[in-house]
């Protein structure tokens, strides 16, 4: 009942603060929500690659060296 009596209209400078203000929390909000720190997409990057089937296994592949081939013996 409060438009049919003109309130909203006498009080419209406040509804919009308002309004603003409801906007700022949530694009705070939103921010907050989706900022990583170094640490934690460094995380994410590192699990990201691990599960990714595409990642290049070059690194991985089996090589015909053996432990200890290359030292020469300390007697």
């Amino acid at each position: 009942m409060a438009d049919a009596q003109g309130g909203l209209l006498n009080q419209a400078g406040e509804l919009m603060r308002l309004i603003g203000d409801v906007k700022s929390e949530l694009f705070h909000y939103e921010v907050r929500a989706t900022y990583d720190t170094p640490e934690i997409a460094e995380s994410r990057r590192i699990v990201r690659d691990a599960q990714d089937p595409n990642t290049d296994k070059a690194q991985w592949d089996r090589t015909d060296w053996i432990p200890g081939e290359d030292e020469e013996p300390e007697w």
